[in-house]
């Protein structure tokens, strides 16, 4: 049996509830899951494979996973490592910001190799005003909640099948 981490930094529990569910997916007959927050975590040499969230401020990813992965990046490269973001602006804003928040996790990609990446959306907690939705190319019409769950899921299955 292949022991497999989960874990994550999360400021308003999205990332945290994507983790939760991306680890009872994944787990197995096969595949031994944990999940934990990024301060309950030490010590990776005890898993097979480690699967990292966290959402995005500022359009980058946040600062606490980035310093996560700079403190374990050797640990990491001898594990197989996936990683998720989730992103309110990533489903809902301009292909500007979209590529501004891909192209923030250039850093990220260059100290570990990921045998997958998912990008899924977040949610806020009350709707944008008018100038905001402007800046950020956001449509009157969008939801709060962009968390697309059958995502979540695919990205589990492919997870299944490389670790």
């Amino acid at each position: 049996m292949k022991n497999v981490l989960v874990t994550y930094y999360s400021k308003t529990n999205t990332t945290k509830m994507i983790a939760e569910k991306i680890g009872e997916l994944i787990s197995s007959e096969s595949l031994k899951v944990s999940i934990q927050p990024i301060e309950a975590t030490t010590r990776l040499s005890d898993y097979d494979g480690v699967i990292i969230g966290a959402p995005i401020h500022g359009m980058r990813w946040a600062t606490e996973i980035v310093d996560y992965i700079n403190l374990h990046a050797s640990e990491l490269k001898d594990i197989k490592t996936a990683y998720f973001f989730s992103s309110y602006i990533i489903k809902t804003g301009s292909g500007f910001w979209r590529r501004a928040i891909t192209k923030s996790l250039d850093t990220v990609n260059e100290l570990i190799s990921p045998i997958q990446k998912g990008k899924f959306g977040g949610r806020v907690e009350k709707v944008f005003g008018g100038f905001p939705r402007l800046i950020f190319g956001i449509k009157k019409s969008s939801p709060i909640d962009v968390v697309d769950w059958e995502e979540v899921a695919a990205f589990a299955d492919l997870l299944k099948v490389e670790l």
